[in-house]
């Protein structure tokens, strides 16, 4: 697909503050600073559409870019953080578990998601308890 036109529509605290309409998403979920962000920004060719930093953690809220008028491309939070507290995660762990319930997700159409890992931690823990709250 030829990106002609890409927006930053909203963030959402939570899945009923999403956009309302019908679009299907590719959400992009994985571990805390592993670059969603970033490639979000390549795939845009949009240096400073999907806000990065350093420090992992910073994504905590629900962030859809319109693409084409056709579909979002959703910035998830990050999972595996240690330096934000328990509350946190688990609001972050219902976002999540909450958001693939409901969402109009375009792996229903495509039988797919995109999960970012960094290949050196793939068979870590933390992506084992990723698949513990989204079994297949």
């Amino acid at each position: 697909m030829k990106i002609i036109n890409s927006v930053f529509e909203k963030s959402s605290k939570d899945i009923s503050q999403c956009p309302s309409n019908k679009l299907p998403e590719f959400a992009l979920v994985g571990r805390s600073n592993v670059g969603k962000s970033s490639l979000i920004n390549s795939l845009l060719n949009n240096k400073s559409i999907a806000k990065i930093s350093s420090k992992p953690g910073k994504t905590l809220l629900i962030n859809h870019f319109r693409i084409n008028d056709k579909l979002y491309i959703v910035d998830l939070p990050g999972y595996g953080y240690a330096t934000i507290s328990k509350k946190i995660k688990e609001d972050i762990k219902s976002i999540h578990q909450s958001y693939f319930k409901s969402r109009n997700l375009l792996y229903r159409y495509l039988g797919l998601f995109f999960l970012m890992v960094n290949i050196a931690l793939f068979l870590n823990l933390l992506l084992l308890k990723f698949f513990d709250y989204y079994p297949c």
